[in-house]
């Protein structure tokens, strides 16, 4: 499975190099802004590592995110794309995402997961890090 996922990286980023050399180092797509994110890291290459976040993101979240990164990263990572789908009735949902190599370029959907209650919170405080600075 790692394989397959470094195989479509491999291929999407190099299809993106083909079209367009220039947008093969930016942050165009989840899947190509997450390859960025690990490559930056395993580089310690802080200064692009933050350029990947929102414009205002607390410099001190992002240093604390380029850490943790930093020391686990590996050039192997396998990336998946999930989301979230949270409901006015207070439930959630996770959805993996997956992009399907064709001519439609689609992303479609692999599995999703009801959010149990106890781990609502952890997730909603979680995405909502880091808060953009003031």
């Amino acid at each position: 499975m790692i394989k397959k996922i470094g195989l479509v990286l491999f291929a999407s980023i190099a299809l993106v190099a083909c079209g367009d050399n220039e947008k093969a180092w930016k942050p165009i797509s989840p899947l190509n802004t997450t390859s960025l994110l690990n490559m930056y890291a395993l580089q310690d290459n802080y200064e692009e590592f933050n350029a990947l976040y929102m414009n205002g993101t607390d410099t001190a979240s992002t240093e604390e995110s380029f850490s943790q990164i930093k020391g686990i990263a590996t050039p192997n990572a396998g990336i998946d794309n999930f989301t979230t789908l949270s409901f006015d009735n207070g439930e959630m949902v996770i959805i993996h995402l997956t992009p399907v190599p064709n001519e439609k370029g689609e992303v479609l959907i692999q599995s999703i997961v009801k959010v149990p209650e106890e781990m609502k919170a952890f997730i909603r405080d979680a995405i909502s890090q880091p808060k953009p600075s003031q």
